[in-house]
């Protein structure tokens, strides 16, 4: 056996030491070794490597490529064999061929994972006893009476705050119900129409936005916008309306061209600005047109075509400024926007003639 010729040896043990592993536990080692070439396998031969540690990371061998037999006829060649390989090594007459780097070896009587942690937790158990043992009784004792102190302390006090923030916000939520609830209305911003404010809010628009415009006088702006923001004040909530206001004294001539191009320059207007107090506008700047409202209109029920008397058969220019005003004045200043709201719905719902342009005019003409 091998076993009993490793313990036989008695030949330069200072630098020769016998070993034996098992292929089964350290197949690891056993494939690093068989990478380096052949070993001479063959059945009830068992196979030997004679190592040389180079450094500490590689390793020189050589297989011993007659094998040890298992067999009793042969194992006494065997024997002699190896020893002579063994000593042609020492004397240098015989070198090893074959290098690779050191494989690990697996430690077969290494405990389990949960054996060593159960041991490690038993040593810290009996070190914490021994330690516990050291101190005086009353010591141990004064420090658990203590710690328990401190717990019972924080307890309370934590109890008590949660009941004090439970009684600040009974008291707050007490005195929010008997404030008086105070309604909140949207603030509807309505901006002027002129030449800085002309480009984003007609020319250069967004897509879908609707520039609701109201036109009015300096002595009438006063009440119209107050009546024109209650009206809209439900659809400023839309991201979709936008509102303003223009000064007919400033830019009468832009309204009047407005119009002028509708009719396809077809008539000259002359437009009394009076007749135009009132007029709310809605432009759509990105597809070019508009609707409009004016309370005359509203009163007589006409299409949504029929605005400022185009489809009229008379010409207003007929009338006198006297007759106008006889005209127009069954109509109050404070009653112009009366059927606005109206006006909005059905231009919400889309059922209001469109008037389409080629380009908006500008302000300067």
């Amino acid at each position: 056996m091998f076993r009993a010729y490793a313990q036989s040896w008695d030949q330069s043990r200072d630098r020769v030491q016998l070993a034996y592993i098992y292929e089964d536990k350290q197949t690891s080692f056993i494939h690093a070794l068989a990478q380096g070439g052949e070993h001479g396998y063959r059945e009830n031969v068992l196979r030997v490597a004679i190592l040389w540690r180079r450094d500490s990371d590689n390793i020189t061998y050589n297989w011993f490529k007659a094998g040890w037999s298992a067999e009793e006829a042969s194992r006494e060649n065997s024997h002699t064999m190896l020893t002579e390989m063994v000593q042609n090594l020492l004397v240098n007459k015989e070198i090893l061929a074959l290098t690779t780097p050191l494989p690990l070896l697996i430690d077969e009587h290494a405990q389990t994972l949960l054996t060593r942690v159960w041991v490690r937790l038993l040593e810290w158990g009996d070190r914490a006893y021994h330690a516990l043992l050291s101190f005086d009784i009353w010591t141990i004792t004064t420090m658990i009476m203590s710690m328990f102190c401190i717990f019972g302390v924080g307890y309370i006090m934590r109890q008590a705050t949660l009941l004090e923030e439970e009684s600040v916000t009974g008291r707050r939520s007490q005195q929010q119900r008997n404030i008086p609830r105070r309604r909140k209305e949207a603030v509807v911003c309505i901006q002027e129409l002129r030449g800085m404010t002309y480009d984003p809010l007609v020319r250069n628009s967004s897509a879908g936005n609707i520039t609701v415009v109201l036109l009015l006088t300096e002595e009438s702006q006063d009440k119209l916008l107050q009546r024109f923001s209650e009206i809209v004040q439900p659809y400023s909530m839309s991201r979709f309306f936008t509102f303003s206001f223009l000064q007919l004294e400033q830019y009468l001539p832009w309204y009047r061209h407005l119009l002028e191009e509708t009719l396809d320059f077809k008539r000259n207007l002359d437009i009394n600005i009076r007749n135009c107090i009132g007029t709310v506008l809605a432009i759509n700047g990105y597809r070019k047109y508009y609707c409009v409202y004016h309370a005359t209109t509203m009163r007589k029920k006409e299409g949504a075509g029929s605005f400022m008397g185009f489809d009229d058969s008379s010409d207003s220019s007929d009338y006198s400024d006297e007759e106008v005003s006889k005209i127009e004045g069954a109509i109050f200043e404070a009653n112009l926007l009366d059927g606005l709201n109206n006006w909005l719905e059905r231009f919400y719902e889309g059922s209001l003639r469109r008037f389409k342009v080629e380009y908006w005019p500008s302000m300067g003409e």
